[in-house]
């Protein structure tokens, strides 16, 4: 009896409880990285659905990038809250002077530290049903600590934008492995900047083309009721200047002797190596030509990297830095890829971040965030904190160079996230034991009913047979009274 009765028990907890104590639980976050996507593009008349959705958002006139103004570095910025100089990702591509080697996109790149944790392990490994999604995310494919994100999408830029952000809600509604955070990327409008220039029509194409997207997302959420649940954070990791062709390209061989030097990385900034022997000529030409020969760029030692830069303390740190001025770009070397000059202008970006055109933009919408609120501008290294106290997770050992208090004033309300869990799980695990006591204080009623029905029923029947035995013994003594009263009378009566 006990045991069909704990076994109904157990049934109801896990039924009645399960939304409770379930993974969907944990705070739902989605960040969505366009790349190139400059703050000022939404107030070119293409962006309807982004003006009217930032109404209801959270957001800054802009964002500032770190440098150099690239995609690795800056999405690698966003993922983990450091600057370049601590996470290693100095350039789309490094010179790894101690192997001889140029580091492109791949695992050497993003692991110049084992001990860095990207945002997305982070939450992987954060327990409490929590899970991560990447879908094309820079860097987001490799291992970390000997973890991956429980789903990922390789970048494939043939991918169809509505079938990734598809794929990303499937994550969300996963039967078995439901994530609680996304990352996700677009590659546009950067790709379009780069061959046409950010004034071009090409790129107007790719703006409306973004907004389309942030509604599809939108709609996407509606559909999957995951509209009042979701956190949405829109942002970009830099912006993009238009350069003249040919007219501010920079032939580096006009100046130097390539054979001096190995290059590295891309342009607008390059890393310089000189060659044994060759340090003082290097730094003594390259300098000659900004000062005799009106060349447009200046050649830095790693003593004078800007300090607001966070690039020079670093093992990956090339002895000079060679950055083009705003609005002019290096050619690429003989054994890099060509630029396809098609128009009289093109775009690039790597450039200083105070330069207004390298700004990001930044919206945050949903259930956490407050509405029409307007921040100051911030550095990208901030979003790391803020994403980790909305997922209720703790800082990794390298914490971040950011800070929660330069955006957590956009949240409605400053209690965590881990706070809104604990107290929804303290608040569940009470009902339960409340539920435990009044079954079990139902049981031992029931028990002691049950006994005491037992007793009485038993009592009865006692009683019963000892009614029955004594009229028995009534009758059988009238029997013999009748017996001996007939006896009497025929003795008496005569012969």
């Amino acid at each position: 009896m006990f045991q069909l009765k704990l076994f109904f028990y157990t049934f109801f907890v896990t039924f009645l409880f399960k939304p409770i104590i379930s993974d969907n639980n944990n705070t739902l976050l989605i960040i969505v990285s366009f790349d190139g996507f400059r703050y000022d593009y939404i107030e070119r008349n293409l962006t309807d659905n982004i003006v009217n959705l930032k109404s209801n958002s959270s957001f800054a006139p802009y964002m500032n990038s770190v440098f150099p103004t690239k995609t690795f570095p800056n999405h690698f910025s966003i993922a983990t809250g450091l600057y370049t100089e601590v996470h290693g990702v100095l350039d789309n591509k490094v010179y790894d002077s101690s192997n001889n080697k140029s580091l492109g996109y791949g695992y050497e790149l993003f692991h110049y530290n084992d001990d860095i944790v990207p945002l997305w392990i982070l939450n992987e490994r954060g327990g409490g049903g929590r899970r991560s999604g990447c879908s094309m995310w820079p860097g987001s494919n490799f291992e970390y600590q000997g973890t991956l994100p429980s789903h990922f999408q390789l970048y494939n830029s043939s991918v169809p934008w509505e079938d990734r952000v598809d794929t990303v809600f499937g994550w969300f509604k996963h039967p078995d492995t439901p994530i609680n955070l996304a990352m996700v990327y677009f590659e546009q409008p950067d790709d379009i900047c780069h061959k046409f220039g950010p004034n071009s029509p090409e790129i107007n194409t790719e703006i409306a083309r973004v907004d389309r997207i942030v509604q599809y997302m939108m709609q996407k959420a509606e559909e999957t009721n995951l509209l009042n649940k979701l956190n949405f954070v829109f942002l970009s990791d830099h912006g993009g200047q238009a350069i003249e062709v040919p007219g501010n390209l920079i032939n580096l061989d006009s100046y130097i002797n390539k054979t001096w030097y190995i290059r590295d990385g891309v342009p607008p900034s390059l890393q310089i190596y000189p060659v044994k022997g060759k340090e003082i000529d290097v730094l003594k030409t390259l300098r000659a030509a900004r000062n005799e020969k009106g060349a447009n760029f200046t050649a830095y030692t790693q003593e004078q990297m800007l300090d607001r830069w966070h690039y020079r303390h670093c093992k990956r740190t090339p002895p000079i830095l060679l950055l083009a001025d705003l609005g002019y770009l290096f050619l690429p070397a003989e054994n890099e890829k060509q630029y396809k000059i098609t128009t009289s202008e093109i775009g690039t970006h790597g450039y200083d971040p105070v330069f207004s055109t390298m700004r990001a933009f930044f919206m945050a919408t949903g259930p956490m965030f407050k509405r029409n609120f307007k921040i100051d501008p911030f550095e990208n290294i901030n979003i790391y904190p803020l994403a980790a106290h909305m997922l209720g997770l703790p800082l990794p050992l390298i914490a971040p160079n950011g800070t929660l208090s330069t955006l957590q004033d956009i949240l409605v309300t400053k209690t965590s996230a881990a706070d809104e869990n604990a107290t929804t799980y303290i608040v569940a695990v009470i009902v339960m034991i409340i539920a435990c006591i009044a079954t079990l204080l139902g049981w031992l009623f029931l028990r002691n009913y049950l006994q005491h029905k037992e007793k009485l029923r038993k009592s009865s029947i006692a009683s019963y047979k000892i009614l029955n035995q004594g009229t028995d013994e009534e009758r059988l003594y009238e029997v013999r009274d009748t017996q001996s009263s007939d006896c009497d009378d025929d003795c008496d009566s005569p012969t």
